[in-house]
């Protein structure tokens, strides 16, 4: 969302940080179904108009530990829906990936970059690779 900003408007960037915070906050995502604010606090987010119209929904009505009951409960619920939309969506993105993927067949002969699993030092900027080429010697 900063890389909307006009070059006047990146000068000052961080004051156009909350409001574009907030809406990412009350968008939902697009695997899970469900916005971050509600996944983190077990609720829908209340948004300004819903004070102007006043569509929020009233805590004070209920005593604290009842109101943390439901919260927590809620929390839960949301949690496990996102599970199944997990798996769902991670199902979903195996069979496009599935369709387009291409077995590739390594021969012997052929030099290739062994890719590094551990890191020492910075690992953001440490090369992924493996610095020397390898030759496939067998293929089992």
């Amino acid at each position: 969302m900063l890389g909307t900003l006009t070059i006047d408007e990146e000068t000052d960037w961080k004051k156009y940080v909350d409001w574009r915070v907030h809406a990412h906050n009350c968008t939902p995502h697009e695997t899970t179904g469900v916005t971050p604010y509600q996944l983190l606090f077990g609720t829908k987010p209340k948004l300004p108009i819903d004070h102007v119209f006043n569509w929020s929904e009233d805590a004070q009505e209920k005593p604290a530990q009842e109101y943390v009951m439901d919260i927590q409960e809620q929390i839960v619920k949301t949690h496990e829906l996102i599970q199944k939309q997990l798996d769902k969506s991670r199902d979903e993105q195996k069979s496009y990936y599935d369709r387009r993927a291409k077995p590739v067949r390594l021969e012997v002969g052929n030099q290739v970059l062994v890719k590094k699993l551990a890191f020492e030092g910075r690992h953001k900027i440490e090369h992924k690779y493996d610095s020397d080429t390898h030759i496939i010697l067998e293929q089992p």
